[in-house]
């Protein structure tokens, strides 16, 4: 799951995705950290521009990591996405890639976001002046997103984001055909483990799940449930007639 980390400067993000990458085991890519790896300090700028290019560049390894894991959680952080073409950027590549995606945005009171700008950070640009010009160019947000008050305690912060990672699985009658079209693509990991554990419960050894084709990303996370399930005995491509490579079918011990 790609999770984007929205908001103005000071409002928590890097706070709420660092212990989010820890309590997941996700990874977080930061954009500033990511200019400082890319551009040697005398061609550091903080403009749109070259902000494009490390967020372009943060999206390729999200890519790499979600082909290594396709289960992985990957938290783009160190972007305000205060601007639409922003965030339709992120969300357009991650839909184009069968990615399921999260927006969260941070909001905080100025004098917190004031306190919390005056400690040091790897962006030079980084001030309350800052955070007063972006928030008055603030462009709304239109995408679905869970939006978390970081004056609120840290704990209960991660709490309502976890809440919105990790929704409860989806209830769905079991036979031995499980179709995902209709399963949203955050929730397929937690829905198809339940499945396979109530099929087993039920003592059924033959399935098939349709996962459709697309560019295989679903598949992978299908495969990789399958591949870790104790009483998976073995899976492999339906029958062209059954779906092909579109669907997977599975025999259960």
């Amino acid at each position: 799951m790609l999770v984007i980390m929205a908001g103005l400067p000071g409002t928590g993000k890097t706070a709420i995705s660092t212990e989010l990458a820890r309590l997941l085991d996700g990874a977080r890519i930061d954009k500033d950290v990511v200019r400082a790896a890319l551009f040697p300090p005398s061609d550091i700028e903080y403009s749109d521009e070259q902000d494009d290019l490390c967020i372009d560049a943060m999206l390729g390894a999200a890519a790499f990591l979600f082909q290594k894991k396709p289960d992985h959680f990957v938290f783009l952080d160190g972007r305000t996405f205060t601007r639409r073409y922003q965030r339709d950027h992120v969300v357009s590549f991650a839909d184009r890639h069968g990615w399921p995606w999260v927006m969260i945005e941070c909001v905080c009171s100025d004098e917190t976001a004031r306190r919390r700008l005056r400690e040091p950070h790897v962006a030079a640009n980084r001030d309350f002046a800052l955070y007063q010009r972006l928030k008055k160019n603030w462009e709304p947000i239109e995408h679905p997103r869970t939006v978390i008050d970081t004056d609120d305690p840290l704990p209960e912060c991660i709490q309502r984001a976890l809440a919105a990672l990790q929704p409860e699985p989806i209830r769905i009658p079991v036979t031995d055909v499980f179709d995902l079209h209709s399963v949203p693509p955050r929730d397929v990991k937690g829905v198809v483990e339940e499945y396979l554990q109530e099929a087993h419960r039920m003592g059924l050894k033959a399935l098939r799940i349709i996962h459709g084709r697309g560019i295989g990303v679903q598949r992978e996370i299908v495969r990789s449930v399958l591949a870790r399930t104790d009483f998976v005995a073995g899976f492999r491509d339906a029958p062209a007639e059954a779906g092909g490579w579109g669907a997977t079918v599975v025999t259960l011990r």
